[in-house]
């Protein structure tokens, strides 16, 4: 029993090296990652703004009196884009604002300008004159080129599942890191807490680092989680797969196309827990006769119906095909509403003005839900405060990042120019233990529990044959 009580510390170091070892590898493939998407997202917090004051001859007017209907206002972009198809109406937010309308090629239709449609482009019109005051592509901005680097490294689907990986390993190090962060032999939570930027060296850039990571954690978890919900295995395979609407509660028929055809290029419109819902198709004997409207509808009925149910801000979206829908929508991803339990979307039957169905908040899954609350705080879309916040988490991760490298660096042998892991135990099985629980924990994230399977493959299965064969010609 006296010897087992010594044993323990030992044990406890050893354990302490492996987890710190760990960490360190993990780290060095995360860290240039994690960098990369607090500058972007610092780029794309500053980049709407940016490029709105760029481009303000076309964003905003000068007020003339009563505004032309948005039927006039159509037809003017109509008659200046005659080969191009209406796909949705920003409605005016004020009396100072232009009109904006998203447009497409005719022969675009076939695909209805699903994900990433290159082709669409957005038209500012003054509501007033019915004047088209200039376009943009929608991708061709500073806050798409952000988010386009945010999203995908520029590296289209392979850097999707780059991010995936990344996000997922990111989950682990917090784990890990909150192990070693965690104060013993002594040491006060304040301490850890509070670092002293006066010590020597290495020891003030690893106390920096460790506190900024503490104090970050819980931000930097719900950013992972709520970015991973975007990646395309864990979020779109399993977990968006079985999180999103049905459908099946519509009491319209169900047209081909989803919900997510709505969206335009790397602008996601659409919230996340009805992407895949199919929409309902256009069908006149759908409805109830007692909410329709008189006649068939146009844009200006139905900017009449959302004005009159409720919508403040919103966009309406041009019905597509023989069985399209007009649909009104205001939501938190687009920026609609800065309520986070803000989202609501109705379908209209072009022929009837029946609704055929209406989605809320409420209607969500608890993950649905969970992502429409999520990503506008992610987007820092609700107000000065989450602006300021998510400014200051990006700059914490950036710091974060500079502090780790300072302490690695300053850890390294005398002369050494490159960086040096933490000491192997000297009984490998507790690394490898480590590993394995680590491994264990990742499961919830496939992409990144094959990248660990692969490392600890090397580990085992390579390494020493490398060492063995080194020693041939020693």
């Amino acid at each position: 029993m006296e010897s087992s009580k010594q044993d323990t510390p030992g044990e406890s170091r050893r354990f302490h090296l492996a987890v710190w070892r760990w960490h360190f590898y993990a780290g060095i493939c995360v860290l240039p990652l994690t960098i990369i998407l607090a500058v972007s997202g610092l780029a794309m917090l500053a980049g709407a703004p940016l490029d709105r004051y760029l481009r303000s001859d076309l964003f905003t007017v000068i007020p003339r009196g009563a505004p032309l209907s948005a039927t006039e206002q159509a037809a003017a972009v109509a008659a200046a884009y005659p080969d191009w198809d209406l796909r949705t109406l920003r409605v005016a937010p004020s009396a100072a604002a232009s009109s904006q309308f998203d447009i497409a090629p005719k022969h675009a239709s076939a695909n209805h300008g699903g994900h990433g449609d290159p082709d669409v482009v957005m038209v500012f019109v003054d509501p007033y004159t019915g004047a088209v005051l200039g376009e943009h592509a929608v991708d061709a901005t500073v806050h798409a080129w952000a988010k386009n680097v945010h999203g995908t490294l520029l590296l289209g689907r392979a850097g999707d599942y780059i991010i995936e990986v990344a996000a997922g390993l990111g989950v682990l190090l917090i784990v890990t890191g909150l192990y070693l962060w965690w104060p013993r032999q002594g040491s006060t939570l304040r301490s850890a807490l509070l670092p002293d930027l006066a010590a020597p060296g290495r020891r003030r850039w690893r106390d920096l680092h460790g506190a900024v990571a503490a104090w970050s954690a819980p931000l930097l978890l719900f950013f992972f989680v709520s970015g991973l919900a975007w990646t395309p295995f864990w979020g779109g395979e399993l977990v968006q797969a079985w999180s999103s609407l049905p459908g099946e509660q519509f009491t319209a028929p169900l047209a081909d196309e989803t919900h997510g055809s709505l969206d335009h290029g790397v602008h996601r419109e659409v919230p996340w827990a009805i992407e895949r819902t199919r929409l309902p198709a256009a069908s006149p004997e759908q409805g109830t006769r007692d909410i329709c409207a008189d006649g068939v509808m146009g844009i200006d009925e139905v900017i009449a119906y959302a004005r009159a149910n409720g919508f403040e801000r919103f966009r309406a979206h041009w019905p597509r095909g023989e069985r399209g829908v007009w649909t009104v929508a205001s939501t938190t991803i687009a920026g609609d509403t800065q309520e986070l339990d803000g989202d609501r979307i109705v379908h209209l039957d072009p022929a009837t003005g029946c609704v055929l169905a209406e989605i809320g908040f409420a209607d969500y899954s608890p993950m649905g839900q969970f992502m429409a609350a999520g990503i506008p705080l992610h987007q820092a879309d609700t107000g000065i405060v989450n602006l300021a916040l998510n400014v200051l988490f990006c700059l914490a991760v950036i710091g974060m990042g500079i502090a780790a490298l300072a302490a690695c660096w300053a850890r390294r042998p005398a002369g050494a120019m490159t960086l040096v892991p933490p000491p192997l135990p000297r009984d490998a099985r507790v690394w490898r233990g480590a590993v394995l629980v680590m491994l264990a924990a990742s499961l919830e994230f496939p992409l990144s529990a094959a990248t660990i399977a692969a490392v600890l493959a090397i580990d085992l299965l390579l390494l020493p044959r490398l060492r063995a064969l080194g020693a041939l010609f020693e």
